[in-house]
């Protein structure tokens, strides 16, 4: 678990307020890049390409997935500049494979989500493992603050590992369980909660802890 501070949970708002700029009529995502001396770099929302005939173009499924730039795309390309591994992301929802290893490419390792969002929740295996192999490979800070008063966050990788476990992703991989955990451990100060039942009984994992 992380510490969230009352910094982070201002941000986190302003990334709210971002994506209420969205046109998209069910989801809404926004995004805020800040340096570590808390300046906001740039912001930005689901939306578009900028300036396209809005006759061409659709929010219906499955069409829209092709046609959207991401928020935190949008946020990138508004930088106005491509070193940004001074700098922290605020997002409203969880980042997708393929926002993630641009916001990484630029140099970003510390990012704080507001809710895990569709990606998590509808996102293909795939995606998700890719997720969380950059994650682990970068040894980023993801962490995810949920809606309430808490002042602790669970890291983003956490959860994507036990999700793609309890799906048996991960059974027979060079990216197998124990070796990602062992990897953690070493490098992270934090190890997966493997002590479900269900997983220890298809999976044969011993339970790891949050370390003290």
């Amino acid at each position: 678990m992380g510490n969230i501070t009352k910094t982070d949970k201002r941000f986190l708002n302003y990334a709210k307020k971002e994506a209420e700029k969205s046109k998209d009529p069910s989801t809404q995502v926004g995004a805020v890049i800040v340096t570590k001396e808390n300046e906001i770099v740039s912001k930005g929302y689901n939306s578009f390409v900028t300036n396209a005939s809005k006759s061409a173009m659709t929010w219906d499924r499955p069409m829209k997935y092709h046609l959207v730039v991401h928020a935190e795309m949008n946020a990138l390309i508004s930088a106005d500049r491509s070193d940004l591994s001074d700098c922290k992301l605020y997002i409203t929802h969880a980042p997708c494979s393929n926002c993630l290893k641009h916001v990484l490419q630029s140099g970003i390792r510390e990012i704080y989500v507001n809710e895990l969002g569709p990606g998590f929740e509808r996102g293909t295996l795939d995606d998700l493992e890719a997720v969380c192999r950059m994650l682990a490979a970068c040894k980023v800070k993801c962490q995810v603050c949920e809606e309430d008063d808490s002042d602790c966050a669970p890291p983003y990788e956490a959860m994507v590992m036990k999700k793609l476990i309890k799906e048996g992703r991960l059974k027979g991989k060079s990216f197998g369980a124990h070796s990602v955990l062992a990897g953690f451990q070493e490098d992270r100060s934090w190890v997966i909660d493997l002590s479900d039942d269900k997983i220890q009984e298809e999976h044969g994992d011993e339970p790891c802890r949050t370390k003290k």
